[in-house]
Protein backbone atom coordinates (compact mmCIF):
# COMPACT_ATOMS: atom_id res chain seq x y z
CA UNK A 1 0.00 0.00 0.00
CA UNK A 2 2.75 2.68 0.75
CA UNK A 3 4.29 1.56 -2.77
CA UNK A 4 0.95 2.42 -4.24
CA UNK A 5 0.92 5.88 -2.40
CA UNK A 6 4.89 6.33 -3.01
CA UNK A 7 4.06 6.01 -7.03
CA UNK A 8 1.16 7.76 -6.63
CA UNK A 9 2.88 11.02 -5.36
CA UNK A 10 5.75 10.02 -7.62
CA UNK A 11 3.39 10.55 -10.77
CA UNK A 12 1.92 13.62 -9.15
CA UNK A 13 5.58 15.09 -9.15
CA UNK A 14 6.27 14.34 -12.45
CA UNK A 15 3.27 16.04 -13.80
CA UNK A 16 3.02 18.63 -11.67
CA UNK A 17 6.97 19.87 -13.25
CA UNK A 18 5.84 19.02 -16.89
CA UNK A 19 2.90 21.58 -16.39
CA UNK A 20 4.78 24.25 -14.42
CA UNK A 21 7.41 24.02 -17.09
CA UNK A 22 5.34 23.70 -20.32
CA UNK A 23 4.11 27.17 -18.73
CA UNK A 24 7.56 28.64 -18.72
CA UNK A 25 8.29 27.24 -22.61
CA UNK A 26 8.58 30.89 -24.91
CA UNK A 27 5.48 31.24 -27.37
CA UNK A 28 6.87 30.98 -31.20
CA UNK A 29 6.33 33.97 -33.14
CA UNK A 30 4.29 32.69 -35.33
CA UNK A 31 1.69 32.30 -32.70
CA UNK A 32 2.01 36.19 -31.82
CA UNK A 33 -1.32 38.58 -31.91
CA UNK A 34 -1.84 41.60 -32.80
CA UNK A 35 -0.33 43.92 -30.38
CA UNK A 36 2.42 41.61 -29.01
CA UNK A 37 6.04 41.68 -29.81
CA UNK A 38 8.43 39.59 -31.27
CA UNK A 39 12.34 39.21 -31.17
CA UNK A 40 14.25 40.22 -34.30
CA UNK A 41 14.05 37.30 -36.58
CA UNK A 42 17.55 38.66 -38.69
CA UNK A 43 19.69 35.76 -38.01
CA UNK A 44 17.59 33.56 -35.92
CA UNK A 45 15.97 30.59 -36.55
CA UNK A 46 14.05 30.65 -32.97
CA UNK A 47 12.09 33.31 -32.87
CA UNK A 48 10.02 34.60 -29.86
CA UNK A 49 7.05 36.35 -28.57
CA UNK A 50 8.41 39.08 -26.11
CA UNK A 51 7.08 41.69 -23.71
CA UNK A 52 7.10 45.05 -25.91
CA UNK A 53 9.27 46.47 -23.02
CA UNK A 54 12.07 44.03 -23.44
CA UNK A 55 15.77 44.48 -24.18
CA UNK A 56 15.16 41.53 -27.07
CA UNK A 57 11.73 43.59 -28.29
CA UNK A 58 12.37 44.16 -31.87
CA UNK A 59 8.39 44.28 -33.73
CA UNK A 60 5.07 44.91 -32.90
CA UNK A 61 2.95 42.64 -34.70
CA UNK A 62 -0.08 44.80 -36.62
CA UNK A 63 -1.67 41.63 -37.40
CA UNK A 64 -1.81 38.12 -36.99
CA UNK A 65 -1.35 35.02 -39.66
CA UNK A 66 -3.47 34.61 -42.62
CA UNK A 67 -3.97 38.56 -42.74
CA UNK A 68 -3.27 40.35 -46.30
CA UNK A 69 -0.51 42.86 -44.81
CA UNK A 70 -0.80 45.13 -48.04
CA UNK A 71 -4.76 46.96 -46.05
CA UNK A 72 -3.25 46.40 -42.65
CA UNK A 73 -1.85 50.49 -41.61
CA UNK A 74 1.25 50.78 -40.10
CA UNK A 75 2.76 47.85 -41.51
CA UNK A 76 6.62 48.24 -42.91
CA UNK A 77 7.74 44.77 -41.80
CA UNK A 78 6.40 40.59 -42.56
CA UNK A 79 7.90 37.69 -40.73
CA UNK A 80 6.24 34.76 -42.35
CA UNK A 81 3.08 35.78 -42.49
CA UNK A 82 3.15 38.55 -39.43
CA UNK A 83 2.34 41.82 -40.44
CA UNK A 84 4.90 43.64 -38.44
CA UNK A 85 6.16 46.96 -37.46
CA UNK A 86 9.64 47.86 -35.88
CA UNK A 87 9.44 49.70 -32.54
CA UNK A 88 11.96 52.24 -33.73
CA UNK A 89 9.99 53.13 -36.68
CA UNK A 90 7.36 55.87 -37.37
CA UNK A 91 3.99 53.97 -38.55
CA UNK A 92 3.22 57.31 -41.11
CA UNK A 93 6.27 55.84 -42.91
CA UNK A 94 4.07 52.72 -43.72
CA UNK A 95 2.03 52.69 -47.51
CA UNK A 96 0.26 50.12 -46.15
CA UNK A 97 -3.37 50.89 -45.95
CA UNK A 98 -3.09 53.62 -48.56
CA UNK A 99 -6.26 53.54 -50.76
CA UNK A 100 -7.56 55.59 -53.76
CA UNK A 101 -8.52 59.40 -52.95
CA UNK A 102 -5.59 59.54 -50.29
CA UNK A 103 -2.67 61.12 -51.35
CA UNK A 104 1.45 61.17 -51.07
CA UNK A 105 3.86 63.29 -50.75
CA UNK A 106 7.59 62.19 -52.06
CA UNK A 107 10.34 63.59 -50.64
CA UNK A 108 12.45 64.73 -53.90
CA UNK A 109 16.10 64.33 -52.09
CA UNK A 110 15.02 60.95 -50.60
CA UNK A 111 12.38 59.80 -52.88
CA UNK A 112 10.66 58.67 -49.92
CA UNK A 113 6.78 58.76 -49.71
CA UNK A 114 4.35 59.24 -47.16
CA UNK A 115 0.46 59.09 -46.50
CA UNK A 116 -0.60 62.80 -45.85
CA UNK A 117 -3.72 65.37 -46.81
CA UNK A 118 -4.32 66.34 -50.33
CA UNK A 119 -2.73 69.70 -50.13
CA UNK A 120 -0.75 71.62 -52.71
CA UNK A 121 2.48 69.38 -54.01
CA UNK A 122 0.79 65.94 -52.78
CA UNK A 123 0.07 63.63 -55.72
CA UNK A 124 -4.35 62.39 -55.06
CA UNK A 125 -3.78 57.85 -55.58
CA UNK A 126 -6.09 57.04 -58.89
CA UNK A 127 -5.31 53.32 -57.82
CA UNK A 128 -3.34 50.99 -55.86
CA UNK A 129 -2.27 47.89 -57.00
CA UNK A 130 -0.93 45.00 -55.61
CA UNK A 131 1.88 42.04 -56.65
CA UNK A 132 3.28 43.85 -59.34
CA UNK A 133 6.00 42.65 -61.22
CA UNK A 134 9.00 45.39 -62.33
CA UNK A 135 8.47 44.12 -65.77
CA UNK A 136 4.68 45.20 -65.73
CA UNK A 137 5.98 48.75 -64.67
CA UNK A 138 7.50 49.34 -67.96
CA UNK A 139 10.93 49.24 -66.20
CA UNK A 140 12.60 46.44 -68.29
CA UNK A 141 10.45 47.01 -71.43
CA UNK A 142 6.61 47.19 -73.21
CA UNK A 143 4.28 49.80 -74.49
CA UNK A 144 1.80 49.99 -71.48
CA UNK A 145 2.78 50.15 -67.58
CA UNK A 146 0.34 48.05 -65.00
CA UNK A 147 -1.54 51.37 -64.25
CA UNK A 148 -2.38 51.89 -67.74
CA UNK A 149 -3.05 47.94 -67.86
CA UNK A 150 -5.56 48.31 -65.05
CA UNK A 151 -7.90 51.24 -66.46
CA UNK A 152 -6.54 54.10 -64.99
CA UNK A 153 -7.43 57.31 -66.94
CA UNK A 154 -4.47 58.18 -69.26
CA UNK A 155 -5.58 61.52 -68.94
CA UNK A 156 -5.64 62.08 -64.79
CA UNK A 157 -2.40 59.19 -64.78
CA UNK A 158 1.16 60.89 -64.53
CA UNK A 159 3.06 58.51 -62.69
CA UNK A 160 3.52 55.61 -60.23
CA UNK A 161 5.29 54.63 -57.45
CA UNK A 162 6.43 51.35 -55.58
CA UNK A 163 6.88 50.31 -52.67
CA UNK A 164 7.30 47.12 -50.75
CA UNK A 165 8.12 45.59 -46.94
CA UNK A 166 10.62 44.17 -45.83
CA UNK A 167 10.78 40.62 -45.67
CA UNK A 168 12.13 38.25 -42.88
CA UNK A 169 11.93 34.31 -43.39
CA UNK A 170 12.43 31.90 -41.00
CA UNK A 171 15.00 29.89 -42.86
CA UNK A 172 17.08 32.44 -44.18
CA UNK A 173 16.59 36.31 -42.74
CA UNK A 174 15.46 39.10 -44.88
CA UNK A 175 14.67 38.23 -48.38
CA UNK A 176 15.70 40.61 -50.74
CA UNK A 177 15.57 39.04 -53.69
CA UNK A 178 11.81 39.73 -54.96
CA UNK A 179 11.18 41.44 -58.14
CA UNK A 180 7.31 41.97 -57.22
CA UNK A 181 6.54 44.83 -55.45
CA UNK A 182 4.02 44.57 -52.87
CA UNK A 183 2.00 47.98 -53.69
CA UNK A 184 1.73 50.57 -56.59
CA UNK A 185 0.16 53.43 -56.48
CA UNK A 186 -1.12 55.12 -59.57
CA UNK A 187 -0.59 58.68 -59.90
CA UNK A 188 -2.30 62.00 -60.63
CA UNK A 189 -0.65 65.21 -60.92
CA UNK A 190 0.66 66.98 -58.06
CA UNK A 191 -2.37 69.13 -56.42
CA UNK A 192 -2.31 72.28 -57.05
Amino acid sequence: MLAIVIAVAAIAVVGIVIGVSALNRPTPASQAAAGQCIQDPAGSSSVYVTDCDAKDAAYKVTASGGTDCTTVSGTTTTYEDLCMIGLDEDPSISLAGVQEGDCLSIDTSTEEATTTECTSGTYPVLKVLTDVDDTDLGLLAGNEDACQAAGVDNDAYTSWYKWNFDYFRSDSGIDLTANTNDLVFCLGDPQP
